[in-house]
């Protein structure tokens, strides 16, 4: 049985996954507290393939949680399978414009939602 510690620290560790395909050892890790992922470039093959990888962890237990780096600009993973650009941090920066900063980030978070991403 797992100790306090080991259920605290699984909760806080989100692995990168390293695939598009579920690997064997999350099932155990899941049961175990994991708390969930980070996704990478290479764990997104095409936008229905990681509709269906992200449907698939957060069935594996209630609040497992996908986490991203999808900043805009050229900091992406979403936008060659389904998402848009966005301008990135220095554009916007540049631009000066804290409304339509607001908007982008706004529009980068409705993708991220739609991708299954918490």
């Amino acid at each position: 049985m797992n100790s306090e510690l080991d259920r605290l620290a699984y909760g806080v560790l989100f692995p990168a996954l390293g695939r598009p395909k579920l690997p064997n050892w999350v099932g155990p890790r899941i049961e175990a507290g994991l708390g969930g992922f980070v996704i990478f470039g290479k764990d997104i093959v095409d936008g229905d393939q990681f509709q269906r990888l992200a449907a698939e962890l957060h069935g594996l237990r209630d609040h497992v949680l996908l986490s991203i780096d999808e900043e805009g600009g050229d900091v992406t993973r979403l936008e060659n399978h389904g998402g848009f650009s966005m301008p990135g941090n220095r554009a916007l920066g540049e631009l000066d414009d804290l409304e339509l900063t607001r908007q982008a980030a706004f529009q980068i978070g409705l993708s991220l939602v739609e991708a299954g991403i918490d």
